[in-house]
Parts: C-alpha cells; structure tokens; sequence
C-alpha cells in the first residue's frame, strides 16, 4: 500500500477524532496495520496516519512529533502494546490467530480512546 504526503490541516479538517500516540508506543499494536498517510518537515518524517475500518472519523497518528485531539495516558497505551506483544510471541498461535487477535485488541483499544475523547 502507498502512503500519500499530508498536512497537519488536512488530518485536523479531515478526522473528528485524532489519536495521538508517539514513535513505538503502540508498535506490536499497529503491527499488522499499513499507514495510509505520513508528514514530514524540515527536519525529516514527523509523523504516521492510520485509518481503520468502520472508524471513517477515527485515525491514529504516531511517530516523533505527532498531531491529535485525543490524548491517552502513555499508561494505557502500553497496556495494549502489551497485550499486543504477548499475542504476538506466542508460539503456540499460527500467523493468523496473532494477527486476528491483534486486529480485535486494536478495535478494543479505539473503542476506549472514542469513549475518552466523548467524556472529555
């Protein structure tokens, strides 16, 4: 999959909901996902977008200087990852059970990250 240039403008107009996580916090949790947009300044890449279906408002942007309106404690993102990396080394699951398992456990984590952005 091709990712295309962006802008911050264009995320902040174009998603309700931002997701802001920084580089590798959730790298075992966007494992099997492809970033569909990226930006970059004059220092180099800055950041990564990834949509998800059935989330049309929803992204998560990540990288070293990302953008987002939903801001979740490092805490609980690492709570996930964790959970992600754990689903990820098990030996006793084939690729597709991880990566099955993964996609669920990412739906779980958006689903809290709406849920706390809508209580803030």
């Amino acid at each position: 999959m091709v990712k295309f240039k962006t802008t911050d403008s264009e995320i902040k107009g174009g998603f309700a909901r931002v997701i802001k996580i920084g580089y590798c916090d959730a790298q075992y949790l966007l494992n099997f996902e492809n970033p569909i947009a990226y930006n970059c300044g004059v220092y180099g890449w800055r950041y990564d977008i990834y949509q998800f279906e059935g989330y049309g408002a929803t992204c998560i942007c990540t990288g070293y200087s990302p953008i987002g309106n939903v801001h979740i404690d490092y805490k609980i993102i690492r709570k996930y990852d964790d959970k992600a990396q754990k689903i990820q080394n098990d030996q006793n699951l084939t690729f597709e059970q991880k990566k099955k398992k993964t996609k669920k456990l990412l739906k779980k984590f958006i689903d809290f990250c709406i849920k706390q952005y809508e209580n803030q």
